[in-house]
Parts: structure tokens; C-alpha cells; sequence
């Protein structure tokens, strides 16, 4: 993992930690009757970056969610074939 990468994780632990401390203020001040009325709006603008910083994460260390079940007993030529495949339609979807 390189420098870049640990900060990208450091940068979405701390989004992830803010969101939930802001999601709990808010919560305990409303039940105080002292509503933080920009809490939601703030959770969701950080949570929109913590999920596309996530993705990028999870895309470059390959730990996004797979069914393995059915390509686990495929030979090795054909996983990376359905690999590429499944690229070529996330790369289409992202296109459109």
C-alpha cells in the first residue's frame, strides 16, 4: 500500500467517524429539543465522498462484492476472462 493509498484510508475513516458522531449529536440534541437542523444535510454530502473514496478503495485492492461460488470451480483462464468482462460492464455503466 502506498502513501496515497493510506491517506485515501485515513480520509475515509475519518468521514466515516464524523458521520456517526454528527448522526449521535444530532440525535441527542433533538431529544434534548436543541435540533441541529444542517446535520443531515452534512451526513449525507460526507457520506456521497466516504462512498466514492470507499469504492475507489475497495476497486484497487479487489475487495468488492463477489459471487465466487459459481466461478470459484471455473479454471483460471475463465475467471479472468469473466474478470474482464465484468469490467467492461461496470466500466459501460459508469460511461453512461
Amino acid at each position: 500500500m502506498n502513501h496515497l493509498d493510506k491517506i485515501e484510508r485515513m480520509v475515509c475513516i475519518g468521514l466515516l467517524s464524523a458521520i456517526v458522531l454528527l448522526v449521535f449529536a444530532a440525535a441527542v440534541m433533538r431529544t434534548v429539543g436543541l435540533p441541529i437542523i444542517w446535520s443531515v444535510d452534512i451526513a449525507q454530502l460526507l457520506f456521497a465522498w466516504l462512498c466514492m473514496l470507499g469504492a475507489n478503495q475497495t476497486l484497487k485492492h479487489a475487495q468488492h462484492a463477489t459471487v465466487d461460488i459459481a466461478t470459484q470451480y471455473l479454471p483460471a483462464r475463465w475467471q479472468r476472462r469473466l474478470s474482464g468482462l465484468a469490467s467492461l460492464i461496470m466500466i459501460g455503466v459508469l460511461a453512461v
